[in-house]
Order: structure tokens, then C-alpha cells, then sequence
């Protein structure tokens, strides 16, 4: 799933602007989060989320009898071992005539050691603790993966399109979760259960989570013919040779410390830098009036005129505007590596200079509307040919001990673990993407 900065697409945002001024009596009364007053389309929405109670009881029955038997074997080890005692617990959604809303296993355990969180006063101590939740649902959940270096927690599918499987743990013990996960995946395969990963990564894993979400048993992993990927190459040669990512990501600090935007943009991919062109025009669009100087600058550089003058407040398109994106060949309705890259393209033919036209519109931006200028601390690094992945650190703001202590989950103070990815293009490493507190 490609997420850089998870923003939403400004094309797309334009688009839909300019179908709500133009259609805006045509489309009829709606409701107040966007549906139509039509009990049917909504009834058939709701209905698509139900699931048949018996083939549900039928597979967490399944589930139940494995989680029995990794019960009994995670007995014997020294950080598993309160498992044996757990309670199967079972969270149900609410039924509606022979219909549910879904279905949820859960078991958790101690681990009897402690994670060290630095406080403002005496470090606070959170307890360790290992768990699975399997559910059964009617539509796919989000991706869930996250990880520390303590803590993670991931959500698998399998080859039940309904039967969706999670793992948790907060530990000392770092080869805690591998161990859990091979009791748990030949557990569920002995009841004809596999766990497949929610997605497969094209990149080097940069955290345990993600490591751990593409284990796959060596007889299921398909055989696949590389894909080949269209990611576009700086036309020019780069004029900074980094020659590790280690190397870009200090580079890329640097140039953030003394806001020199052009050579913040020079740290980044072509596709990356399509992203950056699309934040801005959405920065542009949702800022509006607040940044009269970036539309200028925008409008200078494209050498057309953003909006409309005879709708000043609609903030709708331009003629020119529409044109633009008319005689670019192709629509841009997707948010992928290749559609950024195929963006860059689009504005390299217009405007020569991207790395400059970024930075003449980052220049133009109160600080702190940027989401990506913040200082990274990465770690982590792994290459694999003209690919790396890392991870960054989030750490929070240190607590105060009565802080933690009150907090419903004090494991949330604990560093977060993002990846960050990275290319070799024309013998340089340059960042990819990033991710942040929303991933």
C-alpha cells in the first residue's frame, strides 16, 4: 500500500471541487456525511459488513481449537508461559436476525518482565504482556502494523477472505513474537488456516512488524515473475552523489536546519518529489486565501492562472487549469509510486527546474503547514540492490510519571518505529518516501 504522508490527492481534490460547483442542484438532497436520503442504498450498505452467524461460529470454532494448542505449547516457554492459563475470551459484535456484525477471539497474557519508560520524575515501568485477537468480519480491516523496539503489533489475513488474524506484545524479550507467531501459524494450519500477509512489500522490511507480516510457509509463497516498475529517472545528472542512505538522510537534516528547500528537494526521488508537487497544490486548494503567495508563485512558474476570477470564492479552476491536466495524456487518480513519478514528469515539461519550483513554493508556507519538515532520526538500514528501507524514531515529548501512570495504555510512550524507503538512482541514494504518525 503506497502512503507517502498519507495526504489526499490535490487533482483529485480539484476534480471533485469543480463536479460540486458545477452539479451542485443536480446532485439532490444529501445527508450530512455525503449519502443520499435512499434507505436502499443504504440498507445494501450495511448489509455488505453482515456476516452468516453459522460459517462465522463454524471458523472461530477453528480458531478457538488452535488457540487451545498454543496454549498448551506456549507452556513451556519462560516468556509465553502465562498463555497456558489465559482465558479465550470471546468480544462478539451485536446479531441481527441470524446476522452479524462479526466476531472476535481474544487471548492475552503477562510476561512478567517490565519496559523502562523515561519520565520527568522516576522512570515508569510498563508490564509486559503477548496476546492474539482473530476476527471474523464482513469487510477487510485496515492493514494494521506497527512497531518499537519493545512493542508491535500486526494483523494478518488467511486464506478465509472473512477470518482476519492478529498478534501484540510488549516485551524485553525481542525473539518473543517470532516464537508465538510459528506456534500460532502451524496451530492455524493444522485447522486449514493459513496467514497470508495484508500486503506483500516490494522493499526491505525496516521494522519487526513488518518483518514478521511477510513470513509466509515456503510450500504457500506463490512463484511470481518480477514485476517491472516504471519509476522515472532524473533527466539530468544528480548534482550530490549520497552514497549511502545514511548519508541522504543526514543531507536531507541539514538542508530542513537552514530551510534550504532546494536541497531538501535534491534529497528525493523523482516520484517523491511528485508527491511534494501534490501537497502543495492541495495546500494551495485547502489553504486558499491564507497563502495568496504560493498561488503567485504557482501561477508564475505554470505561467497560467490557477482559478477563475469570475468565481473569486469558489476557488474554481481555471481554464487553463483544465487544460493543463487535459493535455498531460492521462488522468491522475491514483496515488502510487508510478503516478507520482508520472506527476514529476508532467511538471519538469513545464516548469524545467523542480527542485527549484518546489522550493520558490516551500519558501512561501508558514512554518509548521509543511508535514514533512521535521528532523529524522533513522536507524535500521537495510539494502537490497537499488532498494533500502530504515526505519525513523518517533519519540514523544518526555512524560510526567503521574502522566504514564494515569494513561489507559502507558506502552503509547514508548518509541514508534516508521519506515522510511529509499532508491539508488543513477548511482546516487535518494529518499523514496516517508511515513509518519498517521501509518
Amino acid at each position: 500500500m503506497w502512503c507517502q504522508r498519507c495526504r489526499v490527492s490535490a487533482f483529485i481534490t480539484w476534480t471533485i471541487l469543480v463536479v460540486v460547483v458545477c452539479h451542485t442542484e443536480a446532485t439532490g438532497a444529501q445527508e450530512p456525511d455525503g449519502q443520499a436520503h435512499d434507505p436502499v442504498v443504504r440498507k445494501q450498505a450495511v448489509d455488505s459488513e453482515l456476516v452468516d452467524s453459522q460459517e462465522m461460529t463454524k471458523a472461530l470454532q477453528q480458531v478457538e481449537r488452535a488457540l487451545q494448542r498454543v496454549k498448551r505449547r506456549a507452556a513451556v516457554d519462560t516468556t509465553l508461559e502465562h498463555l497456558a492459563n489465559a482465558t479465550i475470551r470471546d468480544d462478539g459484535y451485536a446479531k441481527v436476525k441470524g446476522y452479524s456484525k462479526g466476531g472476535r477471539l481474544v487471548i492475552s497474557a503477562s510476561t512478567d518482565d517490565k519496559i523502562e519508560i523515561p519520565t520527568r520524575g522516576a522512570p515508569a515501568k510498563v508490564p509486559g504482556e503477548v496476546g492474539i485477537h482473530a476476527e471474523y468480519l464482513g469487510k477487510k480491516p485496515d492493514p494494521h502494523t506497527h512497531s518499537g523496539l519493545h512493542n508491535g503489533g500486526i494483523t494478518w489475513k488467511t486464506n478465509n477472505p472473512r477470518v482476519f488474524v492478529g498478534l501484540f506484545w510488549c516485551s524485553n524479550d525481542s525473539g518473543a513474537p517470532d516464537r508465538l507467531l510459528t506456534i500460532l501459524r502451524e496451530e492455524l494450519d493444522r485447522e486449514g488456516l493459513r496467514l497470508l500477509p495484508m500486503h506483500k512489500l516490494n522493499w526491505p522490511s525496516a521494522t519487526a512488524s513488518e518483518r514478521l507480516s511477510q513470513l509466509l510457509p515456503p510450500d504457500f509463497a506463490p512463484t511470481v515473475a518480477p514485476r517491472t516498475e516504471t519509476v522515472a529517472a532524473s533527466p539530468q545528472s544528480h548534482p550530490i552523489v549520497f552514497a549511502s542512505p545514511r548519508d541522504v538522510v543526514a543531507a536531507r537534516n541539514g538542508a530542513l536546519a537552514k530551510k534550504d528547500w532546494q536541497a531538501y528537494a535534491l534529497c528525493q526521488t523523482p516520484a517523491a518529489l511528485g508527491s511534494d508537487i501534490r501537497e502543495v497544490l492541495f495546500l494551495v486548494q485547502m489553504g486558499g486565501k491564507k497563502c495568496p503567495e504560493l498561488i503567485k508563485t504557482i501561477e508564475k512558474h505554470l505561467k497560467f492562472k490557477l482559478y477563475n476570477d469570475n468565481h473569486p470564492g469558489a476557488f474554481a479552476q481555471s481554464k487553463e487549469v483544465q487544460e493543463f491536466w487535459e493535455s498531460s495524456g492521462r488522468q491522475h487518480t491514483e496515488e502510487s509510486e508510478a503516478a507520482d513519478a508520472w506527476l514529476y514528469e508532467v511538471f519538469r515539461k513545464r516548469v524545467g527546474d523542480v527542485p527549484a519550483f518546489l522550493a520558490d513554493c516551500l519558501r512561501q508556507l508558514p512554518d509548521g503547514l509543511y508535514g514533512d519538515d521535521k528532523q529524522l532520526e533513522c536507524e535500521g538500514f537495510r539494502i537490497e540492490g537499488d532498494k533500502a528501507s530504515g526505519y525513523q524514531i518517533d519519540r514523544r515529548p518526555v512524560p510526567a510519571l503521574e502522566e504514564v501512570e494515569k494513561h489507559p495504555d502507558a506502552s503509547d510512550f514508548l518509541p514508534r518505529y516508521f519506515p522510511i524507503r529509499f532508491r539508488r538512482i543513477g548511482g546516487t541514494w535518494l529518499i523514496a518516501f516517508t511515513f509518519g504518525h498517521e501509518e
